[in-house]
Order: C-alpha cells, then structure tokens, then sequence
C-alpha cells in the first residue's frame, strides 16, 4: 500500500513540475516574440534616421558647393562631427 501512495506523490509532483515547466516555457516564448518585435521596431527606426542623416548630409553637401560657387565663405565644419 505504501508504495503505491509513493507513486501516486511523485506522480502528483512530476505532473506540478511539468505544468510548471509548460508555462515557464509560454512565458518564454511570449518574451522572445515582444523582443522580437522591439527588435523590429528598433532596427526599423535606425533604418529611418539612417535614411534621413544620409538626406541631411546630402542637402549640406549641396549648400556647401553653393556657398563656395558664390564666394560665401563656408563657416567651419563642427568639431566631432564627421563629414
């Protein structure tokens, strides 16, 4: 009789265990797909403002050859910024 209570404790515990493990295993997923989707949101931003310090950098590079074309003297470029 005994043994059989036995089995019936680590049956009960091996079931707690495994649904435990199930929904830490759900949570984890449910992490790694917000991540996912931060990532993405992230990595499309820097594409955005990639973009848009391309056009800046661009449109100076027009108003600088204008400048120089007309004799205006071109104001120094800004220390730590690359050109």
């Amino acid at each position: 009789m005994r043994s059989w209570s036995l089995v019936a404790e680590v049956v009960a515990e091996t079931s707690a265990q495994d649904k435990l493990i199930d929904q830490l295993q759900e949570e984890l997923s449910r992490y790694r797909d917000d991540n996912d989707r931060r990532i993405g949101r992230l990595e499309d931003a820097v594409d955005e403002l990639t973009s848009e310090n391309r056009a800046y950098r661009a449109f100076i590079g027009v108003q600088r050859d204008h400048m120089a074309a007309h004799g205006i003297p071109l104001p120094p470029w800004p220390e730590g910024l690359p050109r």
